[in-house]
C-alpha cells in the first residue's frame, strides 16, 4: 500500500511538472503525451498495472483519444482478456493508417517520424516528439507475443498482425467474410467509402490532332494545343477544356462574306467545351475512362478586314470517346494520358462550300490528377 501511494505521489508530481514546464503553452500537448508514454513503459515493466491504467486515463483526459493511446489500450486488453469492440469507434482505421505511415517513414526520417506540431501550435515552433521510442518497441513486443493466439475472424488476430507490422496481410484479412459480423469490418467499409468519395482536382496540358471527315475534310487535319481543368468524385469526371488549332486548310474552300462568296485557305480554330467522364477501371498506375462532352467550336476564315467584314464559321460540338491515364508511379499524381474522341459538328459556310461532317480528335496529355492520400489508402487495402 505504501509503495502504491509513493508511486501515486511521484506520478502526480511528474505530471504536474509536465503541465507547467516550458515557456510555451503550445508545447504542453506534446510534452504530456511524450511523458505519459515514458511512464507507461516504466510502470508496465515494473508490472504495476494499476498505475499504468492511471497514466492511460490521464493521457486520454489531457490529450483526448489518439493513435498511440488507443494502440496500447487495445494491446493491453488483448493481454489481460478484457478485449471488446467497444474499445474503438469509426476513427479506428484512420488511427491505424497514421501508425502505418509513421512506421514506414521511419526508414527515411528515423525518430523524426514520431514528431508532430499540434494543431494549436505556431508554425514557427519545431515539431516535437509525442511518444517515446521505448513505447513503440513495447507495443510491438506486446503484439508479437499475442500473434498466434487468435483465430481467423477474431479482431484480436487482425490487431496482432497489424501491430506486428504485417500491414498488407492484416488489411486484406479484415475484408474477408470471416470478419463480416465485426464492427471492425463495418468501420473498414465506411473508411473505404469515405476515401472513394474524396474530391479530386486535376489539370493537364495536351497536344494532338483534329481530323475532319466528310465534306469537312476540305479543311484538312490540324495540330492542337489545349488545357484541361477538372474535378473527379465517386469516379465521375467533370472538365472544362480549351483548345487551339493551327495551320492552313489543305485545300481552298469558300465562305459567304458581306461582299459575296470568297475563296480562302485560312484556318485558325478553337474549341471550348464542358466534358464528362466515368472511370470504368483503375489500378495503382492505370485508369480507363468513358468520355462525353459538348461545346462550341469555330475558326477564322477571313480576317484583317474589321469586325463587320471578318468571317468565322462556328458550330456546336457533341463528342464522345475514351481515355487512358498512366501514372508515373503508384502514389504519383503526375500522369501521361491519351484521349480519342469523335465529334458531331455541322458548320454553316453561309452559301459557300459544304462544310458538313464530323471529326476525330486525338489528345496526348501530361497533367496531375488523383488525391495522393486517397491513392495510398486504396492501395493499402488492395483496391
Amino acid at each position: 500500500m505504501t509503495r502504491l501511494l509513493t508511486n501515486l505521489l511521484l506520478l502526480s508530481l511528474f505530471l504536474a511538472n509536465t503541465a507547467f514546464s516550458g515557456t510555451d503553452t503550445d508545447r504542453r500537448w506534446e510534452d504530456k503525451s511524450l511523458n505519459s508514454s515514458k511512464l507507461i513503459v516504466k510502470y508496465y515493466r515494473a508490472e504495476q498495472m494499476d498505475t499504468v491504467r492511471m497514466v492511460l486515463q490521464y493521457w486520454e483526459n489531457e490529450c483526448n483519444m489518439n493513435e498511440p493511446l488507443l494502440r496500447f489500450k487495445v494491446l493491453l486488453a488483448m493481454q489481460d482478456g478484457t478485449f471488446n469492440e467497444k474499445l474503438y469507434d469509426d476513427r479506428i482505421m484512420g488511427f491505424l493508417m497514421k501508425y502505418r505511415v509513421r512506421v514506414e517513414s521511419m526508414q527515411e526520417k528515423g525518430a523524426d517520424a514520431w514528431k508532430m506540431r499540434h494543431s494549436s501550435s505556431k508554425e514557427n515552433l519545431p515539431k516535437a516528439p509525442f511518444v517515446s521510442e521505448a513505447f513503440n518497441k513495447l507495443t510491438m513486443n506486446m503484439a508479437i507475443r499475442r500473434q498466434d493466439e487468435f483465430k481467423k475472424g477474431d479482431p484480436q488476430r487482425f490487431f496482432s498482425l497489424f501491430y506486428n507490422h504485417e500491414f498488407d496481410k492484416a488489411l486484406k484479412t479484415v475484408q474477408e467474410m470471416d470478419y463480416a459480423e465485426t464492427e471492425l469490418q463495418k468501420y473498414t467499409k465506411s473508411y473505404l467509402e469515405n476515401a472513394n468519395s474524396r474530391l479530386e482536382e486535376h489539370y493537364a496540358v495536351h497536344s494532338g490532332s483534329w481530323m475532319p471527315s466528310g465534306n469537312l475534310d476540305v479543311l484538312g487535319s490540324h495540330p492542337t494545343f489545349g488545357v484541361t481543368l477538372g474535378l473527379k468524385k465517386n469516379r465521375w469526371l467533370l472538365d472544362i477544356v480549351g483548345e487551339l488549332r493551327f495551320t492552313k486548310s489543305k485545300a481552298t474552300y469558300t465562305v459567304g462574306s458581306p461582299t459575296g462568296i470568297e475563296a480562302t485557305d485560312k484556318y485558325r480554330g478553337g474549341y471550348m467545351g464542358l466534358e464528362f467522364g466515368r472511370e470504368v477501371w483503375q489500378n495503382n498506375r492505370q485508369e480507363f475512362d468513358l468520355l462525353a462532352g459538348f461545346g462550341y467550336e469555330g475558326f477564322d476564315a477571313l480576317t484583317g478586314r474589321g469586325a463587320d467584314q471578318d468571317v468565322s464559321p462556328a458550330s456546336k460540338n457533341i463528342n464522345f470517346g475514351a481515355g487512358y491515364r498512366f501514372f508515373l508511379h503508384s502514389f504519383s499524381t503526375a500522369y501521361l494520358g491519351l484521349q480519342v474522341r469523335y465529334a458531331l459538328i455541322d458548320y454553316d459556310s453561309d452559301g459557300g462550300s459544304d462544310l458538313s461532317g464530323n471529326a476525330l480528335t486525338f489528345r496526348l496529355s501530361f497533367g496531375k490528377a488523383r488525391n495522393s492520400n486517397k491513392a495510398k489508402i486504396l492501395q493499402s487495402f488492395g483496391k
